[in-house]
């Protein structure tokens, strides 16, 4: 998508309205099947983390483009946020993020279809 196309933002309006909705709700919309799992094994592999943030598990991925974080949050709920940067030759940045609870069990839905790398980390947030 070209920067300021109709399509992104249209991605934005609808990455806002999801966001609005994530602050009220933690719901996943969409029920997995084994494809979209697999999809988001692939796409937290590439692109997220697995971390503890204080005393709490935490998974989080970053993108310039809301669509792939719209269809986390569908599947998995959690929450999507927009941060904006300073310089405006840079793209705002775009975050799903899921805490606690959710995103233990995320980490253990995905663990087997995770690389070695990833499933370290895995284990350290479910040893939390």
């Amino acid at each position: 998508m070209l920067k300021g196309s109709k399509h992104t933002e249209e991605a934005k309006a609808k990455a806002r309205r999801s966001h609005a909705a994530s602050e009220k709700q933690f719901v996943a919309t969409a029920k997995p099947t084994i494809r979209d799992l697999e999809w988001a094994a692939g796409f937290i592999e590439g692109e997220g983390s697995f971390n503890k943030i204080g005393n709490s598990a935490a998974i989080q991925v970053a993108q310039v483009n809301p669509d792939p974080l719209i269809r986390l949050h569908s599947l998995f709920g959690g929450r999507i946020s927009l941060y904006p940067r300073k310089n405006p030759k840079h793209q705002a940045i775009w975050r799903w993020f899921v805490y606690g609870a959710r995103a233990r069990g995320i980490t253990m839905t995905l663990y087997s279809l995770l690389s070695e790398k990833r499933k370290e980390q895995a284990r350290a947030i479910l040893a939390i």
